[in-house]
Order: C-alpha cells, then structure tokens, then sequence
C-alpha cells in the first residue's frame, strides 16, 4: 500500500514539476517575445530617424542650391543692367 502511495506521489510531484516547467518555459518565451518586438522596434526608429535626416539633408542641399541660383541670376541681371547702362552711355556719346 505504500509503495502505491508513494507511487502516486512520486507521479503527482513529476506533473506538478512538469505544470511548473511549462510555466516556466511560456514565461520565458514571453519574455523572449517582448525582447525580440523591442528590438524590432528600435530597428524600426533607427530606420526612421535615418530617412527623416536624409529628408532633412536633401530638403537643405535643395535649398542650398535655390540660394545658388537666384545669387547667379542676380549677378547675371546686374551686368545686364551694366552692360546695357554703358551701350547707352556710348550712343549718347
């Protein structure tokens, strides 16, 4: 009868060893799980940070480049103006 008993007991210990294993083991695949999304995560805000300053980079080198240009057509308008300034001044002359 006691060999029996101890039979059972021996049993119910292994399951309840194997109901705390598994908990065990969901808990850490939880864990696991809210690592991994963390890091996808971070990836992601990387990814975006990364394209947000190429966006800004870009958005500045057009800038740059519209602040080129209208110097170059300012210039360009003076010496028009000189140019045509002087053409008067020679046939008045």
């Amino acid at each position: 009868m006691s060999d029996a008993k101890k039979n059972e007991e021996e049993k119910n210990d292994r399951m309840h060893r194997g109901i705390k294993n598994a908990r065990r083991r969901r808990k850490q695949e939880c864990i696991n799980e809210e690592e991994t999304n963390a890091k996808k995560e971070q990836k992601c805000m990387k990814r975006k940070k990364r394209r947000m300053h190429k966006c800004r980079r870009k958005k500045e080198k057009e800038r740059r480049m519209q602040r080129r240009m209208k110097k170059k057509r300012m210039i360009e308008c003076i010496e028009e103006k000189k140019k045509t300034h002087a053409e008067e001044e020679n046939k008045n002359a």
